[in-house]
């Protein structure tokens, strides 16, 4: 192994740089060369670091490659006489100054005095030029600018402490603004009688939405044409009034307890009248996500504005109520303390909330005595509070989700199917590859809402993937003009295709759906959030189904009374007439086939049970 030979000065000059000289680097600071060496083929610098300029240290790691040194450090221009720890210093009073004034470090062709003086130093032969005077001012600033970052760093870095601190006493701050009721504004909405003092204070743990509780109302009513929903956002909370107070059972589907506290939402859908732009929606977003509380005493009925925002559960479920007593339990250090300590802080900042209104008000008295929402007894058997867990609800045994029943009777869609089509989302760039034909420039109109006939199931390309799938083609005629040259035109006569596919999220299998199923998914909130988008199918199916209903009963009514037959013969004829081709067909279509077809199906099948009575 070759030893290692420390150069001359000679030596060192050749390759620019001499030991003694001081250097800075981003990651050692302020560095003095204390030898140069040639060694394993190459030169190699060995330096010392200081903070002071007094007291040095070498550097850990040893020596560095000559290639590395002038890659990571830049040469600190010195004045007769100074000394390292006054060039610290100087260094340091000048990065105050940038960071004051950031033009400071700006570099411009005059030569400052102190450059002009380490020129003078350096000696005409090595500083000729001017260029050599603004690396020489290059080089000062480099080092001035690593300085400042360091210590903006270091600034950033207390800042983010003391942010992070304030922020944890802005939250305290705002829990107990929301317990002394600061923002709080109270509407009595109805006056009279309280209820019992002993009927508990019944508190619903999920979140609701104004909107869509008086559209769920409506349809289950009867009401389905009705579109109250539509006007019912943050900018009129008071239609949502009006609609509550309109009859008990629209009470009672928001709240149905005699004594109890249920938040609210205005709305979760964007509409078109919030604008186009993000800011506009996202402004109107946040105003419809500010909570109110519906609070139900007897025949007294408050909405309490609190300006402030909650997620979708007034309280914690049972398991996250655990999980935070697992994080302090298993908390290994400051930062997971402090990570079990804001999800504590967002878990009781609804209680304290609570505790201020029994507190401050007397809208839900009487109680037999005073309500600490602290104390788990206040929540056992017999309290004063009864928690509604309904955010945590299942679905019933056997009712699959929204997705999966929607899934399911899709899968079953064949030629003939009749699918529901609520509405084609809009895309821009036209519908590539839905419809038949050849289209380059422009599309026809979509098929709009409705009902339509599967007309054949085909294997075709969706342009967004690879492969092919099979597609539903149906047949429609978009209304639109044939333009056939430069004036002349008319009016499309001949239906076109259009190809939907069994996982679109807008379709769904018309001859499957059962009414009970529709109403079933329409009331639970459970899966509401899931399907928001599809109300308006469910809506528009049921009001379909509902007439088809109407028009069979009465058709069946008429052959029964005619054929002298039980309802139900006629039924299952009528079933049998639906359904017996391809294409499903409702009974209004071809009415005169249809009611000599049915009578024929029911004289053949009494026929039938004449033979098999006679032969008995």
């Amino acid at each position: 192994m070759k030893k290692s030979k420390s150069l001359t000065p000679k030596e060192e000059a050749g390759i620019g740089i001499a030991s003694g000289e001081i250097y800075f680097s981003d990651y050692y600071g302020f560095s003095r060369i204390d030898k140069i060496t040639w060694e394993r083929d190459e030169n190699w610098v060995y330096v010392s670091h200081t903070e002071d300029g007094v007291t040095w240290e070498q550097t850990k790691s040893g020596g560095e490659s000559l290639h590395d040194f002038k890659r990571r450090y830049t040469k600190v221009d010195m004045l007769p006489g100074d000394s390292v720890a006054q060039v610290i210093a100087k260094f340091e009073k000048d990065v105050a100054r940038a960071i004051q004034d950031p033009s400071f470090l700006d570099i411009d062709e005059t030569p400052d005095e102190e450059t002009k003086a380490l020129v003078e130093v350096g000696g005409k032969e090595k500083y000729e030029t001017m260029a050599e005077i603004l690396e020489a001012k290059q080089r000062r600033v480099e080092i001035i600018s690593a300085l400042a970052k360091e210590k903006l760093d270091a600034l950033s870095t207390i800042a983010s402490k003391l942010q992070k601190q304030l922020s944890r006493v802005m939250r305290v701050i705002d829990v107990l603004e929301l317990y002394l009721g600061v923002s709080e504004e109270i509407f009595q909405l109805t006056e009279g009688v309280p209820e019992s003092v002993d009927h508990p204070i019944c508190i619903r743990q999920l979140v609701l939405f104004m909107d869509e509780e008086a559209a769920i109302a409506n349809v289950v009513s009867g009401n389905k044409g009705t579109s109250i929903e539509d006007d019912i956002d943050w900018t009129n909370v008071g239609t949502f009034d009006e609609w509550i107070l309109a009859s008990e059972e629209n009470l009672d589907i928001v709240l149905p307890e005699k004594k109890g506290i249920v938040a609210i939402k205005a709305s979760r859908q964007q509409r078109d009248r919030y604008g186009n732009t993000a800011y506009e929606r996202s402004l109107n977003a946040g105003r419809n996500a500010k909570t109110y509380l519906l609070v139900r005493n007897g025949e007294n009925l408050y909405r309490i504005w609190i300006n402030d925002t909650m997620g979708s559960r007034f309280f914690p479920t049972l398991e996250e109520s655990e999980d935070i007593a697992k994080l302090f339990e298993n908390a290994q250090n400051s930062y997971e303390k402090e990570e079990a300590e804001d999800k504590q802080i967002s878990n009781i900042r609804n209680a304290l909330l609570m505790q201020g209104i029994i507190d401050r008000t007397d809208i839900l008295r009487p109680y037999p005595k005073e309500i600490n929402f602290t104390d788990p007894a206040t929540y056992g058997d017999g309290g004063l509070i009864k928690l509604i867990r309904d955010g945590e609800v299942t679905l019933p045994d056997g009712r699959p989700t929204f997705h999966d029943w929607q899934e399911s009777l899709n899968e079953q869609i064949t030629r003939g199917t009749r699918i529901f089509n609520a509405g084609i989302p809009w895309q821009k760039d036209g519908y590539p590859g839905r419809h038949g034909g050849n289209y380059y420039n422009w599309h026809p109109p979509v098929p709009s809402p409705g009902v339509y006939s599967v007309d054949s199931i085909v294997d075709k390309q969706p342009y967004w993937t690879s492969g092919s799938r099979q597609a539903l083609k149906v047949l429609y005629n978009p209304g639109d003009t044939i333009y056939t040259g430069y004036y002349d035109s008319h009016e499309r006569s001949r239906r076109i295709a259009f190809y939907f596919y069994k996982d679109d999220s807008f379709i769904l299998n018309y001859d499957l759906v059962d009414v009970d199923d529709i109403l079933f998914y329409i009331v639970s909130r459970i899966e509401r959030q899931h399907f928001l988008k599809l109300m308006p199918i469910l809506k528009r199916i049921l009001i379909l189904r509902e007439e088809e209903k109407k028009q069979e009963d009465l058709f069946i009514d008429l052959v029964a009374e005619e054929m002298k037959c039980k309802d139900e013969i006629v039924r299952d004829a009528v079933d049998w007439w639906k359904n017996k081709v391809i294409f499903k067909r409702p009974l209004d279509q071809d009415d005169k086939k249809a009611w000599r077809m049915i009578k024929q199906r029911i004289r053949i099948n009494k026929d039938l049970q004449l033979k098999e009575w006679e032969k008995i």
